[in-house]
Parts: C-alpha cells; sequence; structure tokens
C-alpha cells in the first residue's frame, strides 16, 4: 500500500524530537555549526549542509528583515546568545512562510546551553503540534 516510503527516514518532521540521541558532525561544518550539529539528530538536517541565512547583526533586528531572508527555505534552527552567555534556539521543521503564519509540528522543539558549563539542555515540544514557532 505504499507505506515503506513513509517513516522517520524519510520524513523525521512527522516524529517527535530525540532527546537521547545525537547526529555527527558533517564534513562541511564550520566551528560553530559543530556546536549546533549534535541537537540535528533525527531531524530534515541532519545530514544536510547548513549555512547562515539570516544575521540580526547584519540584517536587522526586525521581523520583516528575518521574514525576508527566511520565508519560504524550509526548515531552519534559530540560534540565540544572550547577554549573560546563555546559547538558545529552537529548531522549526516546517520553516516559515510569512509574518504571523505558523506551521504545526510535534517536531519542533527548543534548546539551551550553558556553554560556561558544557551542558545542553533539548525540550521537545508538548501539546501537539500548534504553535510549534
Amino acid at each position: 500500500m505504499g507505506m515503506k516510503r513513509f517513516g522517520r527516514e524519510r520524513f523525521p518532521e512527522q516524529y517527535p524530537a530525540t532527546k537521547t540521541e545525537f547526529a555527527e558532525p558533517v564534513s562541511t561544518d564550520t566551528k560553530d555549526m559543530a556546536k549546533v550539529r549534535p541537537l540535528l539528530k533525527n531531524t530534515n538536517l541532519e545530514t544536510r549542509g547548513l549555512k547562515l541565512t539570516y544575521d540580526a547583526n547584519k540584517n536587522g533586528w526586525n521581523a520583516n528583515a528575518f521574514h525576508n531572508a527566511v520565508d519560504k527555505l524550509g526548515g531552519g534552527l534559530v540560534v540565540c546568545t544572550t547577554i549573560d552567555g546563555l546559547v538558545c534556539g529552537g529548531y522549526n521543521p516546517k520553516g516559515w512562510a510569512g509574518y504571523g503564519e505558523a506551521r504545526g509540528s510535534i517536531a519542533a522543539f527548543f534548546c539551551m546551553s550553558l556553554l560556561q558549563m558544557g551542558t545542553t539542555n533539548k525540550l521537545q515540544k508538548v501539546g501537539g503540534p500548534s504553535l510549534a514557532q
């Protein structure tokens, strides 16, 4: 019936994020990309080359600049660093389509890392697919 074509390997964005498995580096990863790569296990970005699409310091600190850079490009990872050094972010497997438009997914997750302590916490989306972003 064609169900073999549908599975976690082919459509990881249809399954909840894993918190116990971590992805291996990809040959094209820069030093910064290698830091976030482990979080991408069982995502549609696990083995794909990553690229910086939006940088608030370069592109502008506003929603329009963000959406001009990322809309309709597919899934992505947002990474932010606070003044105190807390690194946090989130994975959006469905991508962005426009300002104010949400696309639900149970595979979305939030992550934070305390670099000075060397720990990373990955918090999977709970409560169904809505409000994933």
